[in-house]
């Protein structure tokens, strides 16, 4: 393969970038070509199209999940990652779903149990006020103040866990960069 056609399949394998981060990205890889000595030995150092592709896609989804931290984003760079080696099936998607259910788990759990005071003033409507007493009245409130403090808690830590799930993916596409490299 020579240096144009290299450069042809790299730009074909980037089409799903934007024009502007796909001009970029190929100028950078033009430029190593003009400054290396040897196209050869370049071509070997910097490995198939589609794996530098791979990495693109991978470093540009994490990329755009630090500018907009939501699952859809964060998603779409672990499945981005995925695509890296077989090693990430293990060590992202994983943790990953752990992390996921048990903040699942204290999401629902908190919103469970805000439903205190609707249960209590459900039962006024249906059977009246003569069954109330303080302890009906302190336990809602308590379970309002348990249940608001459980999702807060929960909101907080699923914000967490995104910044951390792609600090976690930037050290894995920089530990497959540094094998490749």
């Amino acid at each position: 393969m020579d240096k144009i056609t290299f450069l042809n399949y790299l730009e074909d394998e980037l089409s799903r970038l934007l024009k502007v981060e796909r001009d970029k990205i190929m100028y950078e890889y033009e430029t190593k070509f003009f400054e290396a000595k040897n196209e050869n030995e370049l071509m070997n150092e910097l490995g198939e199209p589609k794996e530098i592709a791979k990495k693109v896609y991978a470093t540009s989804a994490i990329h755009d999940a630090e500018i907009a931290p939501n699952f859809k984003n964060v998603f779409q760079a672990i499945m981005a990652t995925l695509g890296l080696s077989f090693f990430n099936i293990f060590f992202i998607i994983i943790p990953f779903l752990i992390i996921a259910f048990i903040l699942l788990i204290v999401v629902v759990v908190g919103a469970l149990m805000m439903l205190g005071p609707i249960v209590s003033v459900i039962n006024i409507i249906l059977y009246g006020f003569y069954w109330i007493d303080i302890t009906n009245i302190i336990f809602s409130i308590s379970f309002l103040g348990l249940g608001l403090m459980l999702l807060i808690t929960g909101l907080k830590l699923i914000e967490l866990s995104y910044k951390g799930i792609l600090k976690y993916l930037k050290w894995c596409v920089k530990v497959i960069r540094g094998h490749a490299e």
